[in-house]
């Protein structure tokens, strides 16, 4: 999958910025079953993007039963999310993801 963000390669910001994207998102892609696909932050970012529009994925993680939190103040419990969609569901959204980006 091609990134179609950049992030600064120098500098000490940079490299924590890299650090902090990896951290918050590749769980969300690997909970997907998409971590192979996540060679770089940029990858993982998109991916990450991809999976949270997914609108599949989008209807569901708004149910309270898939947050933590309140409100605009909840946080996604993705392996449970994940695990409700179950293998089918993972593999479709694996397929949706790869022809909105041109791989199918």
């Amino acid at each position: 999958m091609k990134a179609t963000i950049r992030i600064a390669e120098d500098g000490p910001s940079a490299l924590q910025v890299r650090f902090d994207i990896q951290a918050k998102w590749r769980p969300v892609v690997a909970a997907a079953g998409l971590d192979s696909e996540a060679h770089s932050p940029e990858n993982t970012f998109a991916l990450a993007g991809a999976i949270l529009h997914d609108p599949v994925v989008a209807s569901m993680r708004v149910r309270p039963e898939f947050q933590v939190g309140h409100g605009a103040a909840f946080e996604t419990i993705w392996s449970l999310l994940f695990e409700k969609l179950g293998h089918g569901g993972r593999m479709a959204l694996r397929e949706r993801i790869a022809k909105a980006h041109g791989k199918s």
